[in-house]
């Protein structure tokens, strides 16, 4: 799986190698679910006011078979980027899901039976 990283230059180091860390353990995850995928990020680092900057970050995975996005946002970045790729698993999972459906058989009209009276 392709992972882009936007807006990922106005970031710390040490901000960024957590970033592609966690990413490209998920990424793992998305490419058994997702074949041809490419996986973008988008972070946004908001000025801080107190003694903590505010992370808020887009990612989406474009594919062939399947669009699906999520966001997430915390002072956090470590836990905004997992709340993140977790949201964006759990979409995946629900487009895929199969489990417990049942196919469905489609109704068959009686033609030409008439019912008996009697």
């Amino acid at each position: 799986m392709i992972i882009q990283y936007h807006d990922i230059h106005d970031l710390e180091i040490d901000e960024k190698s957590i970033i592609k860390n966690i990413t490209e353990n998920y990424a793992g995850k998305f490419d058994r679910d997702v074949r041809n995928g490419v996986l973008i990020i988008k972070v946004k680092k908001y000025s801080k006011r107190g003694s903590k900057p505010k992370y808020s970050i887009n990612s989406r995975i474009e594919a062939p078979n399947v669009i699906a996005s999520a966001d997430a946002h915390d002072w956090d970045l470590n836990r905004a980027l997992r709340k993140n790729l977790n949201k964006l698993e759990m979409e995946i999972q629900h487009k895929y899901k199969t489990e417990g459906k049942r196919e469905r058989k489609p109704f068959k009209k009686a033609v030409g039976i008439k019912p008996e009276v009697v």
